[in-house]
């Protein structure tokens, strides 16, 4: 996106398109029409030998992870639910959340965790927009000492694009949430071999959660 690679902003375009090349073994010059689809093997073997390969930046693979960890969320708390049935409706991300996770968090952190995601998984971006208006912009933070997971904004952002102040940011601390995330799986298997969930029809999963590799 014209964005020289000693900038300090970066698009979530051009993050995007790296973290995909690199994933699907995209190899070539820019034209699509030269394009060549590496082998996993082949990946490897030029990973190993450090040679012709535009490995996607920090940022890529970070933007892709907490996409990847909210899409597992999304997909547990769709699939499981705890004996006997509870007819709740509730987001995907938010259910897993409540379900699994030894940590106790508000409403409204739930909800910045929830449009996260959507800020994520909509546009690759870091503001969430609804249909009537935008909700929250997000700052990554990459503190590995934080205990927190997530800090909710001082005063409320009111959409206003011109504001860059931290104050009205919500912080996402990256490391402390990926391990957050992390102990709530391990929680969904520890449950499923006690014999406590329950989950939606194996047909259901399969249609829904499930691909064919031919």
């Amino acid at each position: 996106m014209g964005i020289r690679k000693d900038d300090k902003i970066k698009s979530t375009l051009q993050l995007a398109l790296e973290s995909a090349r690199y994933h699907c073994g995209i190899e070539g010059n820019g034209d699509i029409d030269n394009f060549s689809f590496l082998t996993r093997q082949q990946i490897i073997d030029k990973i190993v030998k450090n040679v012709d390969l535009d490995v996607p930046s920090d940022e890529a693979d970070l933007f892709s992870a907490l996409l990847s960890y909210f899409i597992c969320l999304e997909q547990i708390g769709t699939i499981f639910f705890r004996k006997p049935k509870s007819r709740k409706r509730e987001n995907g991300i938010v259910k897993a959340i409540k379900m699994f996770s030894n940590e106790q968090l508000t409403e409204n952190e739930l909800k910045a965790l929830k449009n996260l995601r959507n800020s994520l998984g909509h546009a690759f971006g870091l503001v969430n927009v609804n249909v009537k208006k935008a909700t929250h912009k997000y700052t990554l933070s990459f503190k590995e000492e934080s205990n927190k997971i997530l800090e909710l904004p001082k005063k409320e952002w009111d959409g206003n694009y011109l504001d860059k102040t931290i104050e009205t940011s919500t912080i996402i601390y990256v490391f402390p949430l990926i391990r957050f995330i992390e102990r709530a799986i391990r929680n969904v298997v520890d449950e499923y071999h006690k014999g406590t969930l329950d989950s939606i029809s194996l047909e259901e999963i399969k249609s829904r959660f499930t691909i064919r590799v031919n």
